[in-house]
């Protein structure tokens, strides 16, 4: 190898000492090298040689640069031969035929020093590898199969994974929802509505609105408008969710607690009754007027004066279409009836236990505890008494028309008294809630009763029946609310929750139903009033 680039380097260091006009090539091959005659061209041929050597040369210089590119060590340019002007080269016909055994081809790829090193390495051997491996690949696939065809075929099998993942979640869907609807609706508690200072006695729904009004010890009846509340779907909007709602106005007159409230919407009126033995009218204020307005003396509409001791209850006519009648009873053993439409004398009817006023029972006085307008029959009124028994009476008259025999567990005391009645809203049924923890269901034309169950832990307070008539709610003073299915015969309890805080010997006084909306609330000891929604 030595020797071959110390060649080289001679012809071309012997070429640049001739003149232009003179300049041979000589280039010595092999490990014996033999000279050659030198030959001169002729002018006529110069331009030939030339062209010949400069592309000898080309050859030579791009073998000696692959040769120092895969020998690690090169050979000095300067060599002994190089000092000595080289022999000519021996004659030869062509490349082949005078070639000596021991010379060399000169190999312009440098395939011969690969051989002297003993075959490919390093990059050479990696780029062979990876040339192998993507030949292997090329063999795996069919040379029939088109790429384009492979990559539509993965996207359709894309396609069908997602279609049928897609479908698993819909079935699963499906299947949740069918579960949440075979899952009987629930109330939930929405709203906490703080600010009376005593216990809630009695509240009260606006029948088409969701406005409610409440009545307390503490003296005060307060209207709150929850419209500004909901949202668009009828839930409750995510600011009131997280905010204290305060009531839009309080109202003050009576001099003693308020044992009872009704909300007239036809007439836009709120009626309150107290201890002090009177029943106040107040007009209910304008839409838009401030929380914490000025007082407004003419909200104050007027003053019912008649009973002369604590009224107990007041109920308005079911019907205010057809008339604006409202009953009270009061512990002076009256029942009276008041035409809240009338101006100065709103006083229409009044009796007593018998039916008649200022009739004597033996110097014993039975104190009406709770009434109600009979729906199916509205000339009748139904009352209970503290000694169990339950009279309906004439509105009109005033008369006693039946007697329900309620007084079998009676003791003569209060311990087995009525607490509340409710008349049902489609059926011929009087409710009774008893101190004793019955709840008894008597038959409003032969005054039987037909059903009584021990529903609560404590002394049951409050009764409503829902607009469908297939609910009866209870609240007891073992401060929990419960809901029963009346529409079967073993009047189930579909649900029961804590609704207030127990205090003293008392726990919810007062709960009552929406009339056109699936909403309730609820009046207990612990100064609280709570509205719930049905199946949210």
């Amino acid at each position: 190898m030595r020797e071959r680039e110390a060649a080289a380097a001679a012809a071309t260091t012997s070429q640049g000492n001739f003149p232009k006009s003179n300049r041979n090539s000589a280039i010595f091959v092999g490990s014996n090298p033999q000279p050659a005659n030198i030959i001169t061209p002729p002018a006529s041929t110069l331009s030939q040689s030339l062209s010949k050597t400069a592309a000898a040369s080309a050859a030579l210089l791009a073998a000696q640069g692959k040769t120092r590119s895969a020998t690690p060590a090169t050979a000095s340019p300067t060599t002994p031969s190089a000092q000595h002007p080289l022999p000519p080269p021996p004659p030869t016909t062509s490349n082949s035929a005078g070639a000596s055994e021991d010379d060399e081809m000169i190999d312009p790829l440098g395939a011969g020093d690969r051989r002297e090193q003993g075959g490919a390495d390093g990059p050479e051997r990696a780029l062979l590898q990876e040339r192998e491996r993507d030949a292997d690949m090329e063999e795996a696939v069919p040379e029939n199969v088109d790429e384009v065809a492979m990559m539509v075929s993965a996207r359709k099998k894309w396609k069908q994974q997602q279609q049928q993942l897609q479908k698993q979640q819909m079935a699963q869907g499906k299947k949740e929802r069918t579960a949440m609807e075979h899952q009987p609706r629930m109330w939930r508690t929405k709203f906490t509505l703080r600010s009376h200072l005593d216990t809630v006695r009695s509240v009260a729904f606006h029948s088409t609105e969701m406005v409610i009004i409440s009545g307390s010890e503490d003296g005060t009846v307060k209207l709150w408008n929850l419209k500004s509340s909901l949202d668009r779907d009828g839930g409750v909007s995510k600011k009131a969710a997280h905010q204290d709602i305060e009531p839009n106005i309080t109202y003050r007159g009576h001099s003693h607690m308020v044992t009872s409230v009704a909300l007239s919407a036809e007439q836009g009126r709120a009626y309150s009754a107290s201890l002090d033995s009177t029943i106040r009218v107040w007009r209910m204020p304008p839409e838009g007027r401030e929380t914490y307005a000025a007082v407004d003396p003419s909200l104050n509409l007027a003053s019912y004066v008649g009973h002369t001791d604590a009224i107990w209850d007041i109920r308005l006519f079911p019907l205010p279409g057809v008339s604006h009648l409202l009953a009270s009873a009061s512990a002076d053993g009256t029942i009276k009836i008041w035409d809240t439409a009338a101006g100065s004398s709103p006083l229409k009817n009044s009796w007593s236990y018998t039916g008649v006023e200022g009739a004597s029972m033996g110097g014993v006085r039975h104190i009406p505890t709770s009434l109600d307008f009979c729906p199916t029959d509205l000339k009748k009124l139904a009352v209970s008494y503290t000694n169990s028994i339950i009279k309906v009476f004439d509105v009109e008259t005033g008369q006693v028309v039946t007697t329900f025999k309620g007084d079998e567990t009676y003791d003569n005391t209060s311990a087995t008294q009525i607490n509340r009645i409710v008349a049902h809203t489609t059926m011929s049924l009087v409710i009774s809630g008893h101190e004793d923890r019955h709840i008894r269901f008597f038959d409003l034309n032969s005054g039987s009763c037909t059903f009584s169950m021990q529903a609560h832990l404590d002394g049951v307070t409050s009764l409503d029946v829902d607009p469908s008539g297939l609910t009866l709610v209870s609240g007891g003073h073992d401060s929990s609310i419960r809901l029963w299915d009346i529409s079967s015969s073993a009047r189930t309890c579909v649900q029961e929750f804590t609704g207030h805080r127990r205090k003293g010997d008392e726990g919810v006084l007062s709960v009552r139903y929406h009339q056109s909306l699936p909403w309730m609330v609820s009046g207990g000891a612990d100064g609280i009033v709570k509205v719930y929604q049905h199946g949210v």
